[in-house]
C-alpha cells in the first residue's frame, strides 16, 4: 500500500541521515560530541518547531551545513561560564515564550500546540538539569554542547516565528 511505501521511504531516509551524521562526526574526529549534540538537539527541535524549508532536499543540504558548522564551533571555540549561563537563560526564555512554532508543512491545532508546548517544556527542563550538573561538575565542554543545541534550536524557532509573522499566517 501507499502508506507502507511512504513509511519505508521515511525509515530509509532517517537511517541514511543517521549514517551521514555519524560519518561526518567520524571524519571530524568528534563522534562522542556529535552524538551528544544530536541527542540533545533533535528532541528539542522536533517539539519546539521553527523554520522548515519547502523541499526535503533543501532541508537535507541545509541540515548538513548547520551540523558541520556546529561541530566546527564545538571543536574550535570554548564558551566561557558567563556566556553559557547567559545563553541558557536567553534561549530558554525565547523557547518558553514562542514554542511551538508551526509552519506550512506542519500546522497545529490548539490541542497539538498544548501537547508540543508541554513536551518542549519537559525537554527543556531535562536539558537544563543536565546542563547544570555538567556545568557545576566542571564539565563545561559538555555543558557547552547542550547550550549549542539549545541555541541552534532557538535560532531555528526564531527564524520560523519571523517567517510566520512576515507571511502573516500564524
Amino acid at each position: 500500500t501507499v502508506g507502507k511505501k511512504a513509511a519505508a521511504i521515511t525509515l530509509i531516509c532517517d537511517v541514511l541521515k543517521g549514517v551521514i551524521a555519524i560519518l561526518i562526526a567520524m571524519i571530524m574526529k568528534m563522534l562522542p560530541e556529535a552524538v551528544f549534540f544530536l541527542f540533545t538537539f533533535i528532541p528539542l527541535r522536533q517539539n519546539a518547531g521553527g523554520y522548515h524549508t519547502r523541499h526535503r532536499i533543501t532541508c537535507a543540504i541545509m541540515s548538513v551545513f548547520i551540523y558541520i558548522f556546529v561541530l566546527i564551533i564545538i571543536k574550535n571555540f570554548e564558551f566561557n561560564a558567563l556566556m553559557q549561563i547567559f545563553l541558557c537563560f536567553i534561549d530558554s526564555l525565547i523557547i518558553l515564550c514562542f514554542a511551538p512554532v508551526e509552519n506550512e508543512n506542519n500546522e497545529l491545532d490548539d490541542k497539538d500546540k498544548q501537547i508540543y508546548k508541554m513536551r518542549t517544556l519537559n525537554i527543556l527542563i531535562l536539558e537544563s538539569l543536565a546542563f547544570s550538573i555538567l556545568f557545576i561538575g566542571n564539565q563545561q565542554s559538555w555543558s557547552g554542547i547542550i547550550i549549542m543545541s539549545v541555541t541552534v534550536a532557538t535560532m531555528l524557532l526564531s527564524i520560523g516565528k519571523l517567517q510566520n509573522i512576515i507571511m502573516n499566517i500564524r
